[in-house]
């Protein structure tokens, strides 16, 4: 649906002329990426219009973006299996802020930074094949990881510490 999408918006500009022969294949690769993101964001913030989550939900995607950004990481071969790997791992992180009782939130927060912090100093940046990065990128790409890691840091220590519980788990999560 989303290809198709894509390239009837594409076929569209083509001929009326406003896109060329030579950059077709970019724009409806850029629809394509425009369409899939409109779609996934749209729905995870629909339910949480609907949960009545749309705070740490924010908070979640902003964590989630800042590191996606800067460390990269899997992608899925198609758009279906992003959005469903998207959508699980977002229902899963509502059903945890739901049912994860209170007392527990700080040991959680700790793990799940842990394990994070594990993953992204071992892999980060993880590159793409349709994006490669050139040897500078890649240290820039670290840094600005790490660097966004001990921002991280803080920022969790001071919502935990100021009993900002749900903040601080949808960021934990986020990372």
């Amino acid at each position: 649906m989303i290809l198709q999408l894509a390239n009837y918006l594409t076929d569209f500009f083509f001929n009326i002329s406003f896109i060329t022969i030579e950059d077709r294949e970019s724009y409806a690769y850029s629809f394509e990426v425009i369409f899939s993101a409109i779609f996934s964001w749209g729905s995870i913030f629909l339910i949480a219009v609907l949960t009545k989550t749309f705070g740490t939900t924010f908070c979640y995607i902003i964590s989630f973006c800042c590191f996606r950004g800067t460390a990269g990481g899997y992608h899925a071969s198609t758009h279906l299996k992003c959005y469903l790997l998207s959508m699980i791992t977002f229902l899963i992180f509502l059903l945890a802020q739901f049912l994860l009782p209170e007392q527990y939130i700080t040991e959680v927060c700790c793990f799940l930074t842990c394990i994070s912090s594990v993953i992204l100093f071992l892999f980060s940046p993880v590159e793409h094949k349709n994006n490669p990065f050139t040897h500078q990128q890649k240290i820039r790409f670290r840094k600005q990881t790490i660097k966004l890691l001990c921002i991280f840091y803080v920022v969790l220590s001071l919502f935990l510490y100021r009993n900002f519980f749900n903040v601080a788990f949808a960021i934990a999560w986020g990372c």
